[in-house]
């Protein structure tokens, strides 16, 4: 019995060790952030910057984070507060559990290409590594829009135009080349609804069409599906083939939305999910210049 107790006390002891140890981890992995970069396109000059955090109680969703961009070879420090923009409310992802609401957004001006780090202020210890590029891959800000050739609805199918599955049709009634003749804002979308499982990309159509219910025909609003055969990616995804007018745009199968101001010229560009609140803030700027 003597044996028995003793051997009861010191598993007892053991447990509270490993409890205790287990207690300090948590309260510091609580502190401890990660990120997911949503913005892969960077270069010197101004970059609309973005990303998710998590911590280990999951996604960490609060309203202001501050960040520390470094270039330790030119001794050059960047602090920039991050703002975190909602998902808009949907019924697309009914059972997203994981307390994904949204995702951290501001811009950044790298004067240098080149390794930069980036560290959480006083969330993380271990810097994130990043690559300040000398000119993006994506067209950029201040140039004159493509006047690409996109399908409308007056020569294919909106079930053969589009993935996704409920589509507002005015985004389909006119092409890129044709809305940089009318004098109007064109924002234009180039995704493939089906194709984007998460929030962070799938939700993006619902920004388009909150902004269609606001604006309503004062904008061009164009979605331009990533695929030309969505019809046939239904049963076979390997079978995709990428729409050529991406090449126009510099981009790939990654979803990008730009805006573009009256006089065709690219006025902002946003990498993966931008809000309706954000979207709303740059088209003000451009209808009322």
């Amino acid at each position: 019995m003597a044996f028995k107790e003793k051997f009861n006390v010191l598993w007892i002891i053991i447990l509270s060790i490993f409890c205790f140890i287990g207690c300090i981890f948590n309260i510091e992995d609580e502190t401890n952030l990660s990120i997911t970069l949503a913005t892969q396109d960077i270069c010197i000059g101004t970059n609309r910057f973005s990303f998710v955090a998590t911590n280990s109680n999951g996604f960490f969703n609060d309203p202001k984070i501050n960040i520390i961009f470094n270039d330790p070879e030119k001794d050059i420090e960047i602090k920039t507060q991050f703002k975190f923009e909602n998902f808009p409310i949907s019924d697309l992802y009914p059972n997203n559990s994981s307390n994904l609401q949204g995702l951290y957004v501001s811009e950044v001006d790298f004067p240098e290409g080149g390794q930069w780090s980036l560290l959480i202020e006083n969330k993380n210890k271990k810097p994130y590594q990043l690559k300040v590029n000398s000119i993006c891959k994506s067209i950029g800000i201040g140039q004159i829009a493509p006047k690409s050739n996109t399908r409308t609805l007056n020569d294919t199918p909106i079930d053969k135009i589009t993935t996704d599955s409920n589509p507002v049709k005015d985004f389909y009634k006119i092409s890129i080349h044709n809305a940089l003749k009318n004098s109007k804002p064109t924002l234009i979308l180039f995704s493939s609804p089906a194709f984007c499982t998460s929030p962070v990309c799938g939700l993006q159509i619902e920004s388009m069409k909150l902004i269609h219910e606001k604006y309503g025909d004062s904008i061009n609003i164009i979605h331009v599906d990533t695929y030309l055969n969505v019809q046939e990616l239904k049963s076979d995804f390997r079978k995709r083939k990428i729409n050529p007018v991406l090449k126009d745009w510099g981009i790939e199968e990654v979803q990008w939305t730009f805006l573009i101001d009256s006089n065709n010229l690219i006025v902002s560009k946003f990498e993966n999910f931008v809000s309706e609140k954000e979207l709303s803030h740059y088209l003000e700027q451009v209808i009322n210049h």
